[in-house]
């Protein structure tokens, strides 16, 4: 859901622009890049098997660093 969408849907529970913020502040929005996260996906053993090799489609073992993909597991 990209951010006019986002806003929209607050204001129809009546909310506004700083409840958007104040509500999603502790959670990923958007995407990171691979260099981030790199490690975690190519090196935890406590990572969801799952997520890590979606996230190792995006982001190889070397380069492409500036590469984006989402942090989240779960989809908008």
């Amino acid at each position: 859901m990209d951010l006019p969408a986002l806003i929209s849907n607050f204001k129809n529970q009546g909310l506004n622009k700083r409840d958007l913020v104040a509500l999603s502040g502790g959670h990923t929005i958007g995407l990171s890049q691979c260099v981030i996260f790199r490690n975690m996906i190519y090196n935890a053993t406590n990572i969801d098997p799952v997520f890590a090799k979606e996230r190792r489609a995006t982001c190889s073992r070397t380069g492409g660093n500036t590469n984006l993909a989402p942090f989240d597991p779960t989809p908008a």
